[in-house]
């Protein structure tokens, strides 16, 4: 009979193998962890878009620029230079927070103007539709930023890993999908409902609980801190006697000028006047900016011009890039033309109004190519035409001081003293003087080159003392803040020194500023270099 033989040897050593999980679970495990770590870096790209290109919303009198927060969560956050509102949300799946930065259109001075603070009272319908358009703006860049971060991500893992991998790339686009879901979903359950807290800081918030109107208040607030200025000012006398040395001791019987610059439609002219009186001063020197959006109804509204008229000293003034709102725009000179005690060094592009006290000439020239909404381009450049206009006009002349409000246009101009503002940092770069904001940059003005993050509300003032030879002698700053919220704190004292020139060598030609007797002197560009 015959006989079959079978190998069942290599079936019992598969039995005897441990059983292997299926490569399809390898698979699996490892796309939700790729899946898992792509959301944080989904994430970050979506908030980081928000910032470099946030969401824009406006209505008729205002404007914000909304993003998402990398640290904070369930807060609807809008501040400004006078304070804040902050919105608390309770909820249970955590929403990155919201940052408003509100800014405020110039049809706001109009709208006032017409109907009062009811005009500029936001509807509900608007309201609505403003949220319901920046969601939808966070939505899309939101979404762009995290696609944009994966595809940085599967790059990154492609250089290490040397391959490409489709599965990486499968489990990086539901990174993304789970980052934008959750987002999403965290902010319809979060700020669809009402808020559980409500928190107002800064002057903004204490006017509100007094009922107060913000103008009001801060003109309220100058005259509430004049007491500190008084005690600010006791000290820097004692400091300047105890600093001034020896051979820097010179006379101080010529003018003493108030620097002044950025005022930015605040009236603090109650604090000037504290200033004027203690120190003696001769005259004030604005450098310019005084408004924001360029509407001669803005320093209406504040009261500003009837205080400069009441300061009982000259009032200098050269206009700034803020200060007319077209190219052809006049009337902020011809408002202030009309006040008695304010001289506009450049009233005209071809006509100009020379300060004299005693034998001391001052200046000045305004940011003419310049005005509020131009294109912010190319601003140094710009400058040229102003410096080489006010150099021709004085060709020969000695001025012992020459404005200007851009340092660009400032530090060319052929004087022996310059002065510019438009920083809102106080510099002194030898004989050049940038006067820094006397209010921290207004409620909402800021410098151009001066990025949000950057902003500061610092405030300064500058007294620059001449001798009875007409000679810059010393400049005294004084920086401080908090004079919105009436509380100011003095940060600094710095007393500047200025070397004495050499007399002349014609004794004819000796100069008195003991009197300062003050006189305006008209002078004309020649037809030749006139525009």
């Amino acid at each position: 009979m015959d006989t079959k033989s079978y190998e069942a040897a290599p079936m019992l050593e598969d039995w005897q193998k441990p059983v292997e999980k299926p490569r399809s679970a390898h698979k699996l495990t490892r796309f939700l962890g790729v899946a898992a770590l792509g959301v944080l870096p989904a994430h970050i790209g979506g908030v980081t878009a928000t910032h470099v290109y946030p969401a824009h919303i406006q209505t008729a009198n205002y404007a914000a620029d909304v993003s998402l927060s990398y640290t904070r969560f369930d807060t609807v956050e809008a501040s400004s230079i006078l304070g804040g509102v902050h919105l608390t949300f309770n909820s249970k799946v955590p929403s990155p927070a919201v940052t408003v930065e509100p800014t405020l259109r110039p049809e706001i001075v109009d709208s006032y103007v017409r109907g009062g603070a009811d005009e500029l009272v936001v509807s509900e319908e608007q309201m609505r539709a403003s949220l319901e358009q920046v969601a939808l703006q966070l939505g899309e860049r939101y979404a762009t930023g995290a696609a944009l971060a994966m595809l940085l991500t599967m790059g990154a893992y492609s250089v290490v890993a040397r391959r490409k991998s489709r599965e990486a790339a499968i489990a990086l686009v539901a990174s993304m999908g789970l980052a934008i879901s959750y987002q999403g979903v965290s902010a319809a359950t979060t700020y669809t409902r009402p808020y559980q807290k409500i928190e107002l800081d800064g002057l903004a918030g204490s006017l509100l609980k007094q009922g107060e109107l913000v103008l009001d208040g801060v003109n309220k607030r100058s005259q509430q801190i004049q007491p500190y200025f008084a005690s600010w000012l006791e000290l820097q006398k004692a400091l300047a006697k105890v600093a001034t040395p020896m051979e820097k001791e010179q006379s101080s019987d010529g003018p003493s000028f108030l620097l002044v610059s950025d005022i930015h439609g605040v009236n603090m002219y109650s604090s000037l006047e504290q200033v004027i009186k203690e120190e003696g001063i001769t005259a004030v020197i604005d450098s310019g900016d005084l408004l924001n959006m360029g509407r001669v109804q803005e320093a209406e509204l504040a009261g500003m011009f009837d205080n400069i008229a009441k300061l009982g000293v000259p009032y200098i003034i050269v206009l700034g890039n803020h200060d007319r709102s077209s190219p052809d725009d006049t009337a902020l000179i011809d408002r202030l033309m009309a006040i008695p005690n304010v001289v506009v060094l450049q009233p005209g592009r071809d006509r100009f109004q020379v300060a004299h006290f005693g034998d001391l000439k001052i200046a000045g020239v305004n940011d003419f190519m310049r005005w509020y909404g131009d294109d912010n381009k190319d601003n140094a450049v710009k400058q040229k035409p102003v410096w080489e206009l006010f150099n021709r006009t004085f060709a020969g002349q000695e001025i012992d001081l020459g404005i200007s409000h851009e340092p660009a246009a400032a530090e060319k101009l052929q004087a022996v003293i310059t002065n510019s503002g438009h920083l809102h940092k106080d510099q002194v770069n030898g004989t050049h003087i940038v006067t820094g904001t006397f209010t921290g940059g207004g409620i909402f003005g800021y410098g151009d080159a001066t990025p949000p993050d950057a902003q500061s509300s610092e405030q300064s003032y500058g007294i620059l003392r001449f001798d009875g030879q007409c000679q810059a002698t010393r400049l005294d700053t004084l920086r401080f803040h908090g004079a919105f919220e009436g509380k100011p704190t003095r940060d600094s004292m710095t007393f500047t020194f200025f070397d004495k020139k050499k007399p002349e060598a014609d004794a004819t030609k000796t100069r008195d500023c003991t009197n300062q007797e003050f006189s305006v002197v008209t002078a004309t560009t020649p037809r030749d270099v006139a525009r």
